[in-house]
């Protein structure tokens, strides 16, 4: 290993411990909000995953770090709902480096900061209007 390789991994540590901490300060911030004005679910926090219960189901996003086209860190949750044998993706956002939360890596189309007052409202909103438009809510094929 050289020395360029020792400079980037330390670099990409360094990255990674302050997206965490930036995690973990959106996720704190998440679980201390008050639930959604309106909105037909709950939203809680169980250990780093974001749990929101609606329509009758539960969808459960863990967090995982990924990387950008221009090398940049972002916090990705996938919402998932299990439902018998299957399982559907109903929503997905990212925790930017700059603390916005974003819908995808390749837009710069942000929704709002982490600690914006009525980010549990965006995030029940969307995963909603997510679930809605997902085949969770389309019929099963026939046999």
């Amino acid at each position: 290993m050289n020395q360029e390789d020792i400079i980037k991994i330390a670099n990409v540590n360094n990255h990674i411990n302050a997206i965490n901490k930036l995690n973990q300060g959106f996720i704190e911030h998440v679980r201390d909000s008050p639930q959604p004005d309106n909105i037909p679910s709950q939203l809680k926090i169980d250990g780093q995953k974001i749990v929101i219960s609606c329509f009758g189901y539960t969808a459960e996003a863990s967090s995982r770090i990924v990387k950008n086209k221009d090398d940049s860190l972002s916090v990705e949750y996938i919402f998932i709902v299990k439902l018998g044998e299957e399982t559907f993706e109903v929503w997905r956002f990212y925790l930017t480096s700059s603390g916005r939360i974003a819908l995808g890596l390749d837009t710069e189309a942000t929704a709002c900061d982490y600690n914006n007052d009525k980010v549990v409202n965006y995030l029940c909103s969307e995963l909603l209007i997510g679930a809605l438009e997902s085949p969770l809510f389309s019929p099963t094929p026939k046999i």
